[in-house]
């Protein structure tokens, strides 16, 4: 096995043997801000005068670099680790209109476009994360008042003095465990970021090509994204406790790389039949989530009767602040307007049923919680526990059993007129029509979904 670790001192001695570096799928773009960047270059003068006072007689650098080489002839590598200090440190050079020949580049095509943008075509004008990072480098600059004569310093210092250090990984198993390994400090890994990893990882054990895993990242990212182009990270890993509670289990973990342990857990168990859902069936549910759920969303939608219906009821649902109902709703969306599993009348009969029993327990929930016992409130966990598990049968997700006359039997359902009935009386007896106008009305709308 060849060395692992190998030093080079100074930009020009690393930028002879490493020409080309590769951002893989795995990794995060750009991300860094204020006070990472200007950490970073606070660091860098620190070093570089330390340096200059010692006569220098020590070994500057910015770390270690990990990378993995991608061809025979070790020209190109991939960045296992390290790629925001270079970035970092490959705007600052462009900041100052330095050369040199170090190419960075990117498997995502449209990180690799941003990448060009800046490096190659000199593009300041988009409001990528790699702009705000010139811009914060010159903002920087000009607080630390740097002239040319000390920039020229600085870059003579990083090109002939800065050692740069690299850690060769030699497999792509061993590339993915160190990247995992060396982020679980720092800047927190996203549930994305982990469970990514985790599928170029275990690709050959899913039998997954590695093409079918960049198009999953591409298309999941693409749906996730702001107007202005930013990945909303809280709106996908939102839709992946939806998932975690629709597919694997009702107790969905509250840290978010417990959650990523519980779906690496499901896809492990599952490695027959992950590829025939995992790349379909998980893209559609998040599709519909942001769709759903973010409203500035660009993501476009069938126009069908079935579609605005299943808004409404979406809607109804988070106005009552009762989330935990609809990710089976959304499954049961799912089954019948994506898949095709169901008619659409085994549909309507499947969410009228959930709804019958969701507005049960709401009803009485706050009923209890307007008498005062409000210790009870939200003791309908169970309750909704207890309808997962009996709509998983062997870990699967059984529509037809929902729909059949044991689910009404099991739970012992009341019909419209009585919850009707219910509802009206308890709002009418604590006069709650304009206190809880918000609440009466969405509760009201999920009535018209009720069989």
């Amino acid at each position: 096995m060849s060395k692992r670790i190998k030093e080079w001192k100074g930009l020009r001695e690393f930028e002879e043997e490493r020409k080309t570096i590769i951002i893989p799928y795995l990794q995060r773009e750009y991300r860094w801000e204020k006070p990472q960047v200007f950490e970073f270059l606070n660091d860098l003068k620190s070093i570089h005068d330390d340096y200059a006072e010692s006569n220098k007689d020590y070994m500057p650098t910015l770390g270690i670099f990990y990378l993995k080489s991608r061809d025979s002839e070790n020209k190109v590598y991939q960045i296992i680790d390290g790629q925001q200090r270079l970035t970092t440190l490959l705007i600052l050079l462009l900041y100052m209109n330095k050369e040199h020949k170090i190419k960075i580049k990117a498997d995502s095509k449209e990180y690799d476009d941003n990448l060009n943008d800046i490096f190659v075509h000199k593009n300041f004008k988009n409001k990528s994360k790699l702009v705000e990072g010139y811009r914060l480098i010159s903002k920087w600059m000009e607080e630390e008042k740097y002239d040319s004569k000390m920039k020229n310093e600085l870059f003579n210092f990083i090109e002939n003095d800065l050692y740069f250090y690299e850690f060769i990984c030699h497999s792509d198993k061993d590339a993915v465990d160190t990247f995992i390994r060396l982020n679980s400090r720092g800047m927190v890994l996203s549930f994305v970021d982990l469970l990514k990893s985790h599928l170029f990882q275990s690709r050959m054990d899913l039998n997954i090509e590695e093409d079918l895993i960049k198009k999953y990242i591409d298309d999941t990212l693409s749906l996730i994204k702001s107007s202005n182009g930013k990945i909303n990270y809280k709106l996908i890993e939102g839709a992946y406790k939806y998932i975690i509670k629709s597919y694997i289990s009702f107790d969905v973990k509250k840290n978010h790389k417990l959650q990523y342990k519980q779906i690496v857990k499901y896809i492990d168990n599952n490695k027959k039949t992950i590829k025939l859902y995992f790349f379909d069936e998980w893209v559609e549910y998040i599709k519909i989530y942001a769709l759903l759920d973010n409203k500035k969303s660009k993501v476009l939608y069938k126009d069908s009767k079935e579609y605005h219906n299943f808004k409404q009821i979406y809607n109804a649902i988070k106005c009552i602040n009762k989330d935990e109902y609809l990710p089976i709703l959304l499954r049961a969306y799912l089954e019948y307007d994506v898949k095709r599993n169901i008619s659409l009348k085994e549909y309507n009969l499947v969410i009228s049923n959930l709804l019958r029993k969701f507005l049960e327990i709401e009803i009485e929930e706050f009923r209890k919680f307007l008498d005062g016992d409000k210790n009870k409130f939200n003791s309908d966990v169970l309750e909704y526990k207890n309808i997962f598990q009996f709509v998983h049968v062997n870990n699967k997700f059984n529509l037809a059993k929902i729909s059949s006359k044991d689910f009404e039997e099991s739970f012992k359902l009341k019909n419209k007129n009585q919850l009707l009935h219910n509802f009206e009386k308890l709002w009418e007896e604590h006069d709650l029509k304009e206190s809880y106008k918000k609440r009466y009305e969405s509760i009201k709308e999920l009535f018209k979904y009720i069989k």
